[in-house]
């Protein structure tokens, strides 16, 4: 409530100076203060009442020794929460503070509200580290609670600070169980104005929440339903109107600002900026300037009467648009000094005015993706005044600005604490890495600066699968960085929950418990979420998660790639093909313009592909000699062996090792091809020959009974003896279970799963790996492989139908089985890109295994074993690559490494046979 003049000119007429006053009972002044701030229907009147109450009591000298510190903690909290309320946030820090000192000898769940609303008051004033810390205080205080009242504006805070964080999808689980915990304490009448208000608050921020991650026809129905309860309407027209300029649609926005009525609204920054948008999007762009210029200048003028700086991350985003509009009239010096001073207002840490300087990389700001764009339009301004002045410090600039805004990116995502919010912010920064990656190639192709080539590639990675690559160094590394054992062990227990609810929920019809189901699987989440944010506490996990996740080209030149190799990384960008070349020397690039019919090119090559009967022979088409010459026109490339491909975008449906070159011939016969998600994730591997006498095989499906003729599985006879060859331990039939094989996969270094598999196109998360199908839970599925938190395997062979296919990310790939077990922790693996026969899985299984034994590397081994079958005359009608070719290898380059002993043994029996045969040698002259 907002105090008026009136109401101040009446309590300076009741209450004289507090100087003048002798002393009264500080009693009654407390009963002054309650009697108002628990009024039945309190007015701004009343609140201003028990604010001037409080304060008297809180200032009178003998408040020290009137009170129990219980007491005083209540009075604090009333006191802080009136001071929120009239929005003096700084003043309300300080008394929650007061608060907070009095916790020794106390219960901690007194402290649950001081907390909560510290954390808001910070929120306020735009301190999104320090309101996350004292909310992260509030929740762990909350568990000893039990107020669903409570709890629901904790979850509403919490909800806000993940939205602030671009952490959009846990933002809206955050807001509904906020919504579902006030509906549970007091029911879901309308008609009850608390209920009433609460709903539509928290209804408004998940429309909020889904507006930002693109579902905006979805939010656009939200919004529409709150408009018949009639609250506060003119900010749902603000809503709508954003949603209308982020599709580009200027009338219609303008036709929902102009609905709104209030003034106080109509007076703010929000509102402005989005006039100004409108006037933009319209071409009137004189106007738009006017309009922000004003606001701007306004802002200046009423903090600087207050003498503090105001800043405030709407006056960025004023800023961020002025700078656009100075940008599209080529006024770089204009442009960039708005897009640097947004960056001022969106983090409040950062106040340094040199546009040479950017924000510290690590550490949370308010609109996390509007600043990014900041950012982003701050370097490419750089870049333009680079070449306008052929500044060299210019273009310094804008690359360091680049790379600010992207490790920007990379610590986001190693806080955020789910995979879906990774996603969406690697495919939202990808605009931004085509941009940089340009520049940097622009550079080099005229200076042919080998730093700017480097660079170019640098971006190329960094782009791609960073969500992938987080989640599998957690994956790798949780248990060996520190992490305490209780934690872990919780997050086990959640992660079995987890997962006996996601069985439950993808076995069920009835939509009444997929209600129930989803309310606990929401819970759990959370839960999982807070979790997370403790292993977040502990900087080491961070610190450890963002270093890794980081590129060394020398490392991987010498290193890791073998002799005569080379690694091949694609980008596919808004009109070229960037393709990049590495081997253990050197990096080159060739670009081609983008054919603009690429994706029916691939498409027709694919249908090339699959559509075949057996024995149908493959023949060199133009489809295919235009993929090629497009993908391969690479100097030199005859001089390798063996390549590692990185695909990129709509590249991942490409069977690459079917592509034909001018001779007619496969690239698999030219070529061992391994593939990798990104550059980042090669490594050094180390696997031993004792590693192969661990495999954990499973062929649930290998012999016929009416178990499997039941489940709509068919029989893979052949799985038999794909598995019956392999040492360690051998799962047939009913014995491979998914009981079984969830309370032991962890023991083995190998995994080979010879079984069917499914990928649901249109929700990644039902798709599943197949155990023997004697009970409802015999699916593996996708979510379940994710949080398995895989430490010690080395590698699976994934010899089952289509598990390396599924949705296409343009920043993580394709979103299917094989990059869930990638998450999971496993770095090395042979998936399928489409249903393969069992026949040639058996054939390809058996003799990968067989060239591995004989010291072949993995990539090399599948070669082999393809080109094996090509040869065969036993195999004559499975040469057509439909048969052969979805089998891939995904990882870094591995082999079977010999002991150092066994080196030694071999060294002292040649050095042995040496001197026997010198010696029969010497004997046989006499």
């Amino acid at each position: 409530m907002k105090k008026t003049l009136s109401t101040l000119c009446l309590l300076l007429l009741m209450f004289p100076s507090v100087k003048g006053q002798k002393v009264e009972d500080i009693k009654e002044y407390l009963n002054q203060a309650e009697s108002n701030f628990y009024h039945e229907a309190p007015e701004s009147v009343n609140d201003s009442l028990a604010l001037f109450n409080y304060k008297k009591v809180i200032e009178h000298g003998s408040f020290s020794e009137s009170f129990d510190k219980e007491s005083k903690v209540g009075i604090f909290e009333n006191l802080g929460v009136l001071l929120i309320e009239q929005g003096r946030n700084e003043e309300a820090i300080s008394i929650f503070r007061k608060s907070l000192e009095l916790q020794s000898h106390l219960q901690d769940t007194l402290f649950f509200a001081p907390n909560l609303f510290l954390g808001e008051a910070y929120y306020s004033i735009s301190k999104l580290d320090s309101a996350a810390a004292f909310l992260k205080i509030a929740e762990d205080v909350f568990e000893y609670k039990n107020s669903k009242l409570e709890a629901s504006r904790l979850y509403n805070s919490l909800g806000v600070i993940y939205y602030e964080m671009g952490n959009f999808f846990q933002a809206i689980n955050y807001f509904t169980k906020a919504d579902d915990l006030v509906e549970q304490e007091i029911g879901g009448d309308l008609d009850n104005p608390y209920y009433l208000y609460a709903h539509h608050s928290f209804v408004n921020n998940i429309g909020s929440s889904l507006m930002k991650t693109n579902q905006l026809d979805t939010a656009i129905t939200v919004f529409k339903s709150l408009l018949p309860l009639e609250i506060n309407n003119d900010r749902i027209y603000i809503h709508l109107a954003d949603i209308f300029l982020e599709k580009q649609m200027p009338d219609s926005a303008e036709y929902f600002l102009k609905q709104i009525t209030d003034d106080e609204i109509l007076q703010e920054l929000g509102f402005v900026n989005q006039m100004a948008e409108v006037l933009m999007l319209k071409g009137y762009l004189s106007d738009a300037k006017k309009q922000l210029r004003q606001a701007i200048e306004n802002h200046r003028l009423f903090y600087a009467d207050l003498g503090i700086t105001g800043k405030d991350f709407r006056i960025g985003t004023s800023h961020y648009l002025l700078g656009k509009i100075f940008a599209d009239e080529e006024n770089w010096d204009l442009a960039l000094n708005h897009f640097h001073t947004s960056l001022i207002h969106f983090d409040p840490s950062f106040e340094d005015a040199d546009f040479f300087v950017n924000p510290d990389e690590i550490g949370l700001s308010f609109a996390s993706f509007s600043m990014f764009k900041s950012h982003i339009k701050k370097a490419e301004t750089l870049a333009k005044m680079a070449k306008q002045k052929n500044d060299q410090k210019y273009w310094e600039a804008a690359f360091k600005t680049f790379e600010s805004a992207f490790n920007r990116v990379k610590y986001l995502s190693t806080i955020y604490d789910n995979d879906e919010a990774r996603v969406f912010l690697s495919d939202f920064v990808i605009d931004a890495y085509n941009l940089a990656i340009s520049y940097a190639y622009e550079r080099y192709d005229k200076d042919k600066d080998m730093a700017y080539l480097k660079k170019a590639f640098y971006f190329t990675e960094s782009s791609k699968s960073i969500g992938l690559l987080i989640g599998n160094i957690e994956n790798r590394f949780k248990s060996t960085i520190g992490l305490p054992p209780d934690l872990l062990e919780k997050e086990r227990n959640l992660n079995y929950r987890f997962s006996r609810t996601m069985v439950m929920l993808n076995n069920e019809d009835d939509i009444n418990i997929i209600s129930a189901i989803q309310k606990d699987l929401l819970d759990i989440k959370l839960e999982l979420s807070r979790l997370h944010d403790d292993f977040n506490e502990r900087e080491q996990f961070v610190d450890f998660k963002f270093s890794e996740a980081d590129l060394n080209m020398d490392f991987i030149q010498k290193e890791v790639l073998p002799k005569n190799s080379a690694l091949i990384s694609y980008y596919v960008a808004d009109h070229n093909l960037y393709s990049f070349l590495v081997d253990r020397k050197n990096i080159e690039i060739q670009v081609h313009p983008l054919p603009s019919d690429l994706e029916e090119l691939i498409e027709s090559f694919n249908d090339q592909v699959f559509n075949s009967n057996l024995g149908e022979k493959f023949s060199n088409s133009e489809t295919n000699k235009t993929l090629y010459s497009l993908l391969f026109d690479l100097e030199q490339i005859e001089l390798y062996d063996q390549l590692i491909l990185i695909p990129h975008a709509m590249l991942n449906d490409i069977p690459f090792e079917a592509l034909m070159n001018e001779q007619n011939r496969f690239l698999v016969e030219e070529f061992a091809i391994s593939y990798s998600f990104s550059a980042k994730f090669l490594r050094i591997n180390d696997f031993k020959k004792s590693d192969f006498n661990q495999i954990l095989s499973m062929a649930p499906f290998a012999r016929n009974d009416d178990f499997i003729n039941k489940s709509g599985f068919v029989q893979l006879p052949y799985s038999l003896n794909e598995v019956q060859h392999l040492q360690g331990e051998v799962k047939i039939g009913n014995e491979a279970t998914k009981s079984f094989f969830s309370k032991n996969f962890q023991n083995y270094p190998i995994l080979h799963l010879a079984t069917h598999a499914e990928v649901n196109h249109s929700d990644g998360g039902k798709s599943f790996v197949a155990f023997y199908p004697s009970d409802n839970d015999h699916k593996l599925y996708l979510d379940e492989i994710m949080i398995s938190n895989i430490e010690k395997g080395k590698f699976v062979f994934l010899s089952s139908c289509e598990s390396n296919s599924g949705q296409i990310s343009n920043s993580e790939g394709i979103l299917g089985l094989s990059r869930a077990f990638t998450y999971a922790g496993y770095p090395n693996m042979i998936t399928t890109k489409w249903k393969s026969d069992d026949v040639v899985s058996e054939y390809i299984s058996k003799a990968f295994y067989a060239y591995v034994s004989k010291g072949n590397g993995f990539a090399q081994s599948l070669q082999l074993a393809k080109l094996q079958l090509l040869k065969d005359p036993q195999m004559v009608n499975y040469r057509h690559p439909k048969f052969w070719a979805p089998f891939v290898y995904i990882g870094s380059p591995a082999k079977l490494t010999t002991s150092l002993w066994l080196y030694f043994l071999i060294l002292i029996t040649i050095i042995l046979g040496l001197l026997l045969f010198l010696n029969k040698k010497a004997t046989s002259k006499y």
